[in-house]
């Protein structure tokens, strides 16, 4: 009976953290990502005129504690250094502000990208190796088509903190595509 009665206030507290983040009426569920730290549970909201975002990532610390750091976004992991970044896009662009959470250290850090358009589209991926997450600013036209323009990337650094810089005109390497030359 008491295994019954944690696995039900498991699964109710589990489903009553899902159902605090979106739209109402929204469809929640969850997904669990491996990091090296730890296994985390994101909880996920679908989101009306945008991209399915998670709302909160659950843990236990390395001493047993439950611990819930709330995000918004869609995730971008990086399971060896235990980061999940996440960038909140919709139809009409992602937001300047960029979320790293950081499960070794039990924080979520800020900051905003420079950006100057009223709609820019953003994709992240973390570099192979470190704590570096880059991020590239793609350009549409009026009719969805991706503009033939020089890419603008940010390099964000993780340490204590999140800093991105920016760099000139980068291109792809003929070498190995989907490789960028600095």
């Amino acid at each position: 009976m008491k295994i019954f009665a944690f696995v039900t206030m498991f699964l109710w507290s589990s489903l009553a953290i899902a159902e605090d983040c979106g739209e109402p009426g929204s469809k929640h569920w969850s997904t669990v990502v491996k990091l090296k730290a730890a296994p985390v549970t994101l909880h996920w909201t679908g989101v009306y005129e945008g991209a399915d975002s998670v709302c909160s990532a659950v843990y236990k610390t390395s001493s047993g504690q439950s611990r819930t750091l709330e995000v918004w976004g869609q995730p971008q992991v990086n399971e060896a250094q235990s980061l999940l970044a996440f960038l909140s896009c919709a139809d009409d662009g992602c937001e300047k502000e960029i979320l790293v959470a950081d499960i070794a250290r039990g924080v979520v850090l800020k900051t905003k990208l420079p950006l100057t358009g009223p709609q820019s589209y953003l994709k992240a991926k973390w570099n192979a190796t470190g704590r570096e997450l880059l991020i590239e600013l793609e350009s549409f036209d009026e009719g969805g088509q991706p503009l033939p323009v020089p890419a603008r990337r940010f390099f964000c650094s993780v340490t204590e903190t999140v800093q991105c810089t920016t760099s000139k005109a980068l291109h792809r390497s003929h070498d190995a595509p989907g490789e960028l030359n600095r």
